[in-house]
């Protein structure tokens, strides 16, 4: 890689702060470099995710490891060269019409006036819970499910959660994540967080499985027990269609399901 420079760098910023102190990896920037002089037309794209985590003082460090990089290319924040991606679900919107927001300037260490990025904003997903008097009409499935665990029961349960909220269309991925299953869970835990710690702000509240099911489905604990693991499903159910997406849309919204008997 030092030899010949890749074209796509995958790193972390703890990797990049030692590639800039190594002589080993001195013609990796230089190389950068003059392609960058050889032509203004080529331009070096630099791709940062979650950018609104990196605050503090771990953020002060993160945000001189780039302007140290983005200088040892040749390069500044809004030099016509480069292009910043930066994707972020809660960066705030500038305190003036035609400014950047006052994260980025300080940052990426923009003093102008002028704006030098493009906000692209999202869609705020309207989907709501689904309807916890329906439950009783997909329960059987999801008992079933937590029984038999196989591609006929979870295809049982699919077609039964589609028919009972009307969905016309989609793969299992897609009727699962439009039920709004998986926002009545996150509503449950809300309302019991709100009721155990009145007036004390915590961060999330862990559902136990005897919850959801006393909460949700009467006591019925297999009903429970199917429903998250309708959520949480393996691949071998769904032909592909799932891709696992479901632990990462279950878990990354900060509550988990802990205790009893249900791992």
């Amino acid at each position: 890689m030092q030899e010949s420079p890749p074209d796509i760098l995958i790193t972390n910023f703890s990797m990049l702060s030692v590639m800039m102190v190594r002589t080993t990896e001195n013609n990796l920037f230089e190389s950068t470099k003059n392609w960058l002089r050889e032509s203004k037309e080529n331009v070096f794209y630099l791709v940062l995710d979650e950018l609104h985590s990196y605050r503090g003082t771990g953020g002060t460090e993160i945000s001189y490891t780039i302007k140290t990089f983005l200088d040892r290319i040749g390069l500044t924040p809004d030099h016509p060269q480069v292009r910043i991606i930066c994707t972020s679900a809660s960066l705030e919107d500038s305190d003036t019409k035609d400014g950047d927001p006052k994260f980025l300037k300080d940052f990426f260490g923009l003093s102008g006036v002028k704006q030098t990025f493009v906000t692209i904003k999202g869609d705020i997903d309207s989907r709501k819970a689904f309807p916890k008097e329906s439950l009783k009409e997909i329960t059987p499935s999801l008992e079933k499910f937590c029984q038999k665990q196989d591609e006929a029961s979870f295809e049982s349960a699919i077609a039964k959660i589609k028919s009972t909220i009307g969905i016309s269309s989609g793969n299992s991925w897609d009727i699962l994540e439009k039920s709004g299953l998986h926002d009545l869970l996150l509503s449950l835990s809300s309302q019991l967080q709100a009721s155990s710690y009145p007036g004390i702000e915590i961060s999330s509240y862990p559902l136990s499985i005897s919850e959801i099911s006393e909460k949700l489905f009467v006591g019925n604990l297999a009903a429970a027990e199917g429903l998250l693991r309708l959520l949480t499903c393996d691949i071998q159910y769904t032909r592909g269609s799932y891709s696992g997406k479901s632990v990462s849309m279950f878990l990354s919204e900060i509550w988990m399901v802990s205790g009893d008997q249900w791992q």
